[in-house]
């Protein structure tokens, strides 16, 4: 394992950092209070991985709510290069890595081999002279949002497709005011408006009957125990057909 120059034990690192945030190093006392608070607020993000690097692309820093969930030794972590912890996923992380020393905040998702995503916000953390010395690295696990999100996807993709290749005339209308808010190619042969007209459309501009009518019908329907109710529509040619 190769050690960076510079990087100290992992205890110091942490002390540096928490002088630098918040309290001189002279006093002591309060350093320690603030070593435990970084640790402890750091250690219980949940679902969270905070690393910090610095411009040798040595880890200085390394926690978080995964990182000890996981029972990994982070002092193992301390003072080895990105390229012997994450070697795989090197080349992605790098252009952020530059971005984010030059001063800029990214964010970016990195997914890794084992097929877990996170979603990785890097900052730069500047010294007393406004240099950019080191990177803040916080990622989250989305994993489960990723795939929860590719399943409604597929899920949406294949009712549009059923809805839209239906043999049947449809018509999605919203029940509040009548809007007619989309209509599948069925419906476009039908009623002689192309689906875009009929989306623009209300369903009253097609139906001969009255608002008063519609509901009397749809209530006529629910007391029989119907799933149908019938109506007389317009086409675009001006014939009229029930349905």
């Amino acid at each position: 394992m190769i050690r960076c120059s510079g990087v100290v034990s992992a205890a110091a690192a942490l002390s540096q950092q928490a002088a630098r945030c918040w309290v001189p190093m002279s006093q002591s006392s309060q350093n320690d209070i603030a070593l435990r608070r970084y640790r402890k607020l750091v250690d219980n993000l949940p679902n969270s991985m905070v690393y910090i690097v610095d411009r040798e692309r040595c880890v200085v820093f390394a926690g978080g709510g995964l990182v000890r969930t996981a029972g990994v030794r982070t002092d193992l972590h301390i003072g080895r290069r990105l390229a012997e912890l994450v070697p795989e996923t090197l080349a992605l992380i790098a252009p952020y890595l530059e971005a984010t020393f030059a001063g800029q905040e990214t964010s970016f998702e990195l997914a890794m081999p084992s097929g877990r995503i996170y979603l990785v916000h890097a900052a730069p953390l500047q010294d007393d002279e406004d240099s950019v010395t080191e990177v803040l690295m916080i990622g989250q696990e989305i994993s489960e949002r990723k795939q929860a999100l590719k399943t409604l996807a597929e899920n949406e993709a294949r009712y549009r497709s059923l809805f839209e290749n239906n043999s049947s005339v449809m018509l999605l209308i919203d029940p509040t005011d009548g809007a007619i808010l989309d209509a599948n190619k069925s419906a476009e042969t039908y009623y002689g408006w192309t689906q875009a007209q009929l989306g623009a459309m209300n369903v009253f501009q097609i139906d001969t009957g009255s608002f008063a009518q519609v509901e009397a019908e749809a209530a006529s329907a629910v007391a029989e125990g119907r799933s149908y109710y019938v109506l007389q529509h317009r086409l675009a040619n001006g014939a009229l057909r029930d349905v």
